[in-house]
């Protein structure tokens, strides 16, 4: 019986000293393992940087083609004049035709090609002027305003005037003829370079009337008509880049360039004469002295 009460004391004496080693590391302020059933605090997260807003996309440019440059009602009757649409047939405006116009209308139209010019020779062997090779039935096309189909080449484009009074052009060799038994004006003609681009659709203007020639002269029917359509702000840098006319002057000249395809003005006491041709979506603007 001792011997029972002696194990009794000494798993007592060991009991006691495991508590105490417990409260002892508590009171040492370590935190007792946390309990597995609570969740753990969640750990913070940086909030992703919000995403820039994408400037919004420019408006596209319109897209200029020759039917929008061209003025309706020239093209309703260029489109008329160039036959009734069928299908598959090409529109007036087509890459290989070009448009030859006239101010005032009613010009007789040559084309011939500058191979067939050089290589043209006289009765005798000798070289034949220009005019002799040109002005035959078989390079006549027709009257302004006109629309022919020609392959990529160089020409030389003739054109007769529809009246005595032919007033002045630009960049071109311009001649007027005499009537052999009173010796007066009989006509004048004109000889423009022409160089067709493949892929191209080409709108040329001649000029036949002069700075002083007013309404009368150039014809109401062409001035309700009009020529072109081009935006005032590309006519204006055209004219800015290309041209000597004056700031003030410049939306006046835009509509007759847009009205005519030609318009005159006066500098420095010499008149001017500025011009506009198409060549596809391009736009040309020249500008010579009128003499």
């Amino acid at each position: 019986m001792s011997r029972c009460w002696i194990c009794i004391a000494l798993l007592t004496i060991i009991a006691l000293a495991a508590i105490s080693v417990v409260l002892a590391q508590d009171e040492g302020g370590q935190a007792p393992p946390p309990d597995e059933t609570q969740a753990a605090p969640a750990e913070k997260t940086e909030a992703a940087p919000a995403e820039k807003a994408e400037p919004a996309a420019p408006k596209p440019e319109p897209v200029l083609t020759p039917e929008k440059l061209l003025a309706p009602g020239l093209y309703r009757q260029l489109a008329e004049l160039w036959g009734p649409v069928r299908k598959g047939m090409p529109p007036v405006t087509a890459p290989g035709n070009v448009t030859v116009l006239s101010v005032p209308v009613g010009a007789a139209v040559y084309i011939a090609s500058v191979e067939e010019i050089r290589d043209a020779t006289s009765p005798e062997g000798g070289a034949m002027p220009v005019e002799d090779v040109v002005f035959t039935e078989t390079h006549y096309a027709g009257v302004t305003p006109l629309t022919v189909t020609l392959e990529a080449k160089e020409y030389v484009l003739a054109l007769r005037a529809p009246a005595r009074e032919a007033g002045f052009d630009g960049g071109c060799v311009s001649k007027t003829t005499t009537d052999v038994i009173t010796g007066g004006k009989r006509h004048t003609y004109r000889l423009y370079p022409l160089r067709k681009k493949a892929g191209q659709y080409t709108c040329f203007v001649a000029s036949f009337i002069g700075p002083q020639d007013g309404p009368q002269r150039i014809g109401t029917q062409m001035l309700e008509r009009g020529t072109y359509e081009i935006p005032a702000d590309v006519l204006a840098a055209e004219l800015a880049q290309t041209t000597g006319v004056p700031v003030a002057l410049r939306p006046t000249i835009c509509t007759s360039l847009n009205t005519l395809g030609l318009a005159y003005y006066q500098r420095d006491e010499q008149f001017y004469l500025v011009k506009a041709t198409l060549i596809g979506s391009t736009l040309r603007v020249e500008e010579w002295p009128a003499e």
